[in-house]
């Protein structure tokens, strides 16, 4: 069994991505890290697939751009995925995010974004 470097953390903020030459596709991470994520979408990933991302995580404006990824697991209507290329400063602003929310008080463990 392959443990992760990075605890993912559960949250629920909306994604939009893009694989190959196929069309714009979106739905909501359900957990998220500064390396990778969970996707839960109606749209289908295939375990292989590269995909680019734009991840709307919560109480940063723009949403956060994620160059190069790949479908590691996919299960019905939810795949994982590892993030291979982005910029430094989306990194920084995931894990900003995330260190923020471990900070907060009475934290319920989940971001939200409408």
């Amino acid at each position: 069994m392959e443990l992760r470097r990075h605890q993912r953390v559960p949250v629920h903020c909306p994604i939009t991505f893009l694989g190959g030459a196929g069309p714009l596709r979106g739905g909501h991470v359900v957990n998220l890290s500064v390396a990778g994520c969970t996707v839960e979408s109606n749209e289908s990933a295939r375990e292989g697939d590269y995909l680019s991302l734009m991840v709307q995580v919560p109480d940063q404006g723009a949403p956060t751009g994620i160059y190069k990824a790949q479908v590691r697991w996919s299960r019905g209507k939810k795949f994982g995925v590892e993030f291979l290329r982005m910029p430094s400063e989306a990194r920084e602003r995931i894990r900003r995010n995330l260190r923020a929310m471990d900070r907060a008080p009475g934290r319920e463990g989940i971001l939200h974004t409408p």
